[in-house]
């Protein structure tokens, strides 16, 4: 058990078994079945290796612990926990989705309704988690209602759960909208609607628009009002805005002219909170 629950943090594990070649269609979607166990185990233990520092994110702290400026609402695409390791070594609260531990289970539940609380910052993953599983439990035949749930204490939750299938991660280039009306994502994708609908700024930083679907949503949240604003954090825009995808990259101009999309110069570890609030508050 204590080397079972020590691969689910490094996820390098060596494959169990040989598969004998037939040639047959059975055989081959099987071996099909290994390679993508593989990739995605490859992928996972690559994205989740520990970041040796966190300080580059120090204006997202100033910006939660600004309370004039509103709540703020984090989106991220990215499958790592780097934010939420972040806010924790800060000692800043955030709504992630997730109560607190059973301890009997070694997890912590998803639950949804925990986004009512519009006092603490909310963290959302639009593709998922490294530390998201279903529950299956160890063992058993017996089915339980569909629940997401995170590894709180990976030595007793790998002796109830079956964490060493693959986390809830969205991969592939075209194929993720397609999971995006899946019930393990559509409410959050949903709440990444809502939350534009009630905002007029958005400020985005380490995202290459590479996703179709998000793309589109921005451009619509965009040209439903003149008064709403994106501020792109990156260090060269013109290089970002040429690796965009068509409607990102052909409407880019449109929306610099309209006053909706302006950008802050920069890398991510040279921003201020200062800076950024003066460029999206009035």
């Amino acid at each position: 058990d204590d080397c079972y629950a020590d691969a689910l943090t490094e996820r390098n594990e060596r494959p169990s078994k040989r598969i004998k070649y037939v040639d047959r269609l059975a055989s081959l979607r099987q071996l099909a079945g290994e390679v993508r166990n593989y990739t995605q185990d490859v992928a996972c233990a690559m994205i989740g290796r520990k970041p040796t520092s966190l300080s580059y994110l120090g204006w997202l702290a100033d910006a939660v612990r600004d309370g004039d400026s509103g709540q703020k609402l984090f989106f991220t695409l990215n499958y790592d926990t780097v934010l939420e390791q972040f806010f924790s070594d800060q000692q800043v609260r955030v709504v992630d989705g997730f109560g607190e531990p059973v301890v009997q289970e070694g997890v912590s539940f998803f639950d949804p309704l925990l986004f009512a609380d519009r006092e603490n910052p909310h963290v959302v993953k639009l593709h998922g988690s490294l530390n998201w599983f279903l529950n299956r439990r160890v063992g058993s035949q017996k089915s339980e209602p569909l629940r997401v749930l995170r590894p709180a204490v990976p030595r007793v939750a790998a002796k109830q759960y079956e964490l060493d299938v693959a986390p809830l991660v969205l991969v592939g280039t075209h194929n993720k909208p397609s999971y995006y009306t899946n019930p393990l994502f559509e409410e959050q994708h949903w709440r990444f609607k809502e939350a534009l609908s009630e905002a007029s700024r958005l400020v985005i930083c380490g995202y290459s628009f590479g996703d179709k679907a998000i793309n589109l949503r921005i451009l619509h949240w965009l040209n439903q009002n003149p008064e709403r604003q994106v501020l792109l954090i990156h260090h060269c825009p013109a290089e970002c805005r040429k690796g965009a995808r068509a409607a990102i990259a052909e409407s880019w101009e449109t929306h610099v002219e309209n006053g909706q999309w302006r950008s802050l110069h920069k890398k991510m570890e040279d921003v201020s909170w200062l800076e950024v609030k003066a460029l999206i508050l009035p």
